[in-house]
């Protein structure tokens, strides 16, 4: 998926041609929101994983 990333960074991809980016209107959305998913998963997991670690420490 590193092209969604890409995409969600509002990268300009250096492969595309003037041309191809007139005719590359594909906006990725659903790719973009399941990425967004993961990564909002991943940092809900880290925060409970980081106040777990503050409770054995208390």
């Amino acid at each position: 998926m590193p092209h969604v990333i890409e995409h969600i960074l509002n990268h300009k991809a250096a492969s595309l041609t003037d041309i191809g980016e007139i005719y590359n209107l594909y906006t990725y959305v659903k790719e973009k929101r399941e990425v967004l998913q993961m990564w909002s998963n991943h940092i809900e997991w880290l925060i409970k994983q980081a106040s777990e670690m503050d409770a054995l420490a208390a």
